[in-house]
């Protein structure tokens, strides 16, 4: 029996040391109560000599550690666990390790299983795996792998995403799996050559020709320009394997196109240009490159430019001075002459305009002189000046007063004329820059708001004329103002302004007016004498003929002689009283008496003494009101005329069924007063008699009243005597008004 379990045991034993897994029995003391052999080789210790040792004696500290924190929980409350962890040997060397424990009555079974091969390869596999996913796929340019048949091993984010961007189609021929020699020889067979030199080269490193290879090509789209640099290499060591990049260098390339194009048009406009330009060494003064036109200028072959040192081009009077001015620009870096004298090769003097810089390219210190021809502005300035001189002569000779403002009314310029009367008027010095309308301020300040209304108006683009009078009492001038705008392109910077006293010509024409008018009514008076002369003279003196035969033949009959003597009083006195009449109006046109201020109230209180018993009678009722204008500067005896006559045309031609009531009063409109006066009289048929109503010896109520068709006549031929005017409302039974108008 006792064979038979020396046996099992053997075999236990022999079968437990030959397991990979290390076991080992501690019992409840921390004592090594059993270990195999694959344990105490991986410890490192000798057969049996952990056997009765203590764990705690073997490995200090490890009562502190997580591991035997885990085994007294264990051990304590009989509990099963697994876990890996790593393990520091006695030889500081750590090992990974997957742990079985087990309690047993003993104390705990461990069974454990050393993976720290496995847990290295992991952390190789991890990192592996970290760098490409985190390291390849943040690269913005595409990798894949590929082995000598072509196939694509493996492809990174940036190499995918292309492959999207380009289409379903495109994605099936780039991922993992695809051939990429298939897709060269596809692009080889519709005549791409870059194709097969991308093939040719990855070929020749397969074949170990080159260790790499790498090419620039072009992938445009019609959406968009790119460009592309292919990169072969062997995969480490593997000759079966090679990495494929292609790097996006289409911001590069666009770059380098956009400085060579820069490169051609500088060319271009070097050669070009209408301006000459040197290229000058810093150090020696010496021509390093001149454009065409510089040689041209100065007369010199280029061959002849190139090394010709700097002061040896006519720069300045002569040598020293112009070597002066070299040591000048190095020094300053900059150098700007405005108008300099050139000597050409011929001896041509030339006005430039000569700037000059100092810059470095490629390490070398080098002045750039841009050199343009102002020659022939030169001369149009000096023309110019000229003009200027000769024009300000004329504007300061001129009668007109002539100035130009900016857009804020400033004086931008004036002549002499405007200057001086400005002073000896008014008293007013201007100057450049001064407000014009300072000017108008110191006269009205209302004249300024209405002067900004009209310069406001000629910066609109505008061209503003107009006549505008100056009255004082004892000054009067009247003159033309002419306004334009000044345009610079397409807008309006200024104004140009011109005024010219037209004082005499206005006086002429007033006085033509007058004259005009004087002739006008003159003749229609004659027209009215010759009427007069025909009817009213005629029957008077045809009477007057006819008695003269008749006392001839009749002087004896007292009886007759009675008739006779009666009838000549009678035609005798009717012609007296035409004769008077046309005295009265021929006395219209001498206006003896001067103007005077008169007060309408003192005229109207004159004439109502005249009509008080009549107007008593009749009970008629005079209203005027002078509240608003009562004083008018006029001809006093015209004025009581008019009033005189109007008043008795209302008191003859009045309705004898209604009260008779008459209203005058006046007021201001601009600067003419008016005087209305209305009556409600038997009135006029306007529609009938319009055109009659102010003619001599026009009578319209001649079955009503007594009158000789004078008054009316006389009132309007009064008024436009004194310049003016007068108009008439009439309604039959109504009424009749009339607005006269007194020009001051």
């Amino acid at each position: 029996m006792k064979n038979k379990i020396f046996t099992e045991q053997s075999l236990l034993n022999t079968l437990l040391d030959n397991l990979q897994e290390g076991v080992q029995v501690i019992d409840r003391d921390w004592h090594y109560k059993y270990l195999n052999n694959s344990l105490e080789k991986r410890n490192k210790f000798k057969d049996g000599e952990l056997i009765g040792k203590s764990m705690l004696d073997i490995y200090p500290g490890i009562q502190d550690s997580k591991l035997f924190k885990i085994l007294a929980r264990c051990m304590t409350k009989r509990t099963s666990f697994k876990m890996e962890t790593a393990f520091v040997m006695p030889d500081n060397s750590t090992g990974w390790f997957e742990l079985n424990i087990q309690p047993v009555p003993e104390g705990l079974l461990i069974l454990s299983n050393d993976i720290t091969k496995h847990h290295k390869s992991t952390r190789k596999l991890k990192k592996i795996d970290f760098f490409n996913t985190n390291v390849l796929s943040s690269l913005n340019f595409q990798i894949a792998v590929i082995n000598n048949k072509g196939t694509l091993i493996s492809v990174n984010k940036a190499w995918n995403d292309f492959g999207k961007e380009n289409g379903s189609t495109s994605l099936k021929r780039s991922a993992v799996g695809s051939n990429y020699f298939k897709v060269c020889k596809l692009a080889i067979l519709s005549g791409d050559t870059l194709a097969k030199k991308a093939i040719d080269g990855i070929l020749s490193v397969f074949n170990k020709e080159t260790p790499s290879f790498e090419m620039e090509y072009p992938c445009h789209s019609p959406q968009k320009q790119r460009w592309f640099i292919l990169n072969a290499k062997r995969f480490e060591s593997d000759d079966n394997y090679l990495v494929i990049s292609h790097q996006d260098i289409s911001a590069l390339k666009s770059a380098q196109l956009k400085v060579h194009s820069s490169e051609i048009k500088y060319k271009r406009l070097f050669e070009t240009t209408k301006e000459g330009i040197l290229i000058i060494d810093a150090t020696n003064g010496k021509i390093l490159d001149a454009n065409p036109f510089i040689s041209s200028l100065l007369e010199y072959p280029y061959s002849e430019l190139l090394g010709k040192e700097f002061w040896a081009i006519g720069l300045n009077k002569d040598i020293k001075a112009s070597k002066n001015t070299f040591k000048k620009l190095k020094f300053k870096k900059y150098l700007r002459y405005d108008d300099l004298p050139l000597k050409s090769k011929k001896g041509k003097v030339i006005y430039v305009e000569f700037i000059c810089n100092v810059f470095v390219i490629d390490n070398t210190k080098v002045i750039q002189c841009n050199i343009r021809d102002i020659s022939e502005r030169k001369i149009n300035e000096e023309l110019l000046q000229k003009l200027q001189i000769n024009m300000r002569a004329v504007l300061n000779n001129t009668d007109a007063n002539i100035y130009s403002l900016d857009k804020d009314f400033r004086y931008t310029s004036f002549n002499l004329q405007l200057y001086t009367q400005l002073k000896n008027l008014y008293g007013i010095t201007i100057k450049i820059g001064d407000s014009v309308f300072n000017f108008h301020e110191s006269i009205h300040s209302d004249e300024a708001i209405k002067w900004r209304l009209i310069y406001e108006k000629a910066l609109t683009g505008e061209i503003v004329k107009f006549e505008k009078e100056f009255k004082t009492d004892a000054f009067y001038n009247c003159s033309a103002f002419s306004i334009y705008p000044i345009w610079e392109s397409t807008a309006v910077v200024g104004l140009s302004c011109f005024v010219i006293d037209i004082t005499k010509q206005k006086l002429e024409s007033i006085q033509k007016e007058k004259m005009i008018v004087d002739i006008i009514q003159r003749n229609d008076a004659l027209e009215q004498f010759t009427y007069i002369i025909s009817h009213n003279l005629n029957g008077p003196f045809a009477n007057i003929v006819g008695l003269i035969d008749l006392v001839k033949e009749q002087m004896k009959k007292s009886e007759e002689n009675t008739i006779i003597k009666k009838g000549l009083t009678s035609s005798i006195g009717k012609l007296n009283e035409v004769i008077s009449d046309l005295n009265n109006i021929l006395q219209i046109k001498k206006l003896d008496e001067q103007n005077t201020r008169v007060q309408f109230s003192v005229v109207i209180k004159d004439i109502l003494s005249n009509f008080e018993t009549i107007i008593t009678n009749i009970h008629a009722q005079i209203n005027e009101n002078f509240s608003l204008v009562d004083e008018v500067i006029t001809i006093k005896s015209y004025l009581h005329s008019i009033l005189f006559n109007l008043i008795s045309n209302s008191i003859k031609y009045r309705r004898q069924d209604v009260k008779l009531i008459i209203e005058i009063d006046t007021y201001q409109e601009a600067s003419n007063i008016i005087l209305n006066y209305t009556d409600n009289g038997m009135g006029i048929d306007l529609d009938k008699k319009g055109s009659q109503v102010f003619g001599l010896y026009k009578r319209f109520h001649t079955d009503k009243a007594d009158g000789k068709g004078i008054g009316l006549f006389m009132v309007k031929a009064q008024v436009e005597a004194l310049g003016g005017s007068i108009s008439i409302k009439s309604v039959v039974d109504i009424g009749t008004s009339f607005k006269i108008t007194f020009n001051q």
